[in-house]
């Protein structure tokens, strides 16, 4: 799923003014589809573990107290070096 971050350089070759946003739009997506490719596996295997409560919220609030702060974690550092690696790669 990560790989689908790789959408970002499609979208910057597109669109040179928007480099930003468009990591931005990558480093999401490549997280929201690992978000619910987790949740979907947390129902099938492991929805014993969560008892009286629903599954699938159970399994989304589980995987969304380390992907969320990964999502924002991944963000903020990835716009603080990417014009410094910009200019080492030219």
């Amino acid at each position: 799923m990560l790989g689908l971050a790789g959408i970002a350089y499609t979208l910057n070759n597109k669109n040179n003014k928007n480099n930003y946003v468009s990591l931005s739009l990558g480093i999401t997506l490549a997280i929201l589809a690992r978000l619910m490719s987790h949740v979907l596996s947390g129902v099938v295997f492991f929805s014993e573990y969560a008892g009286s409560q629903n599954a699938w919220l159970y399994s989304i609030l589980y995987n969304a107290t380390y992907l969320i702060p990964e999502l924002i974690i991944s963000l903020i550092i990835l716009l603080i070096i990417y014009k410094p690696m910009q200019n080492i790669f030219k």
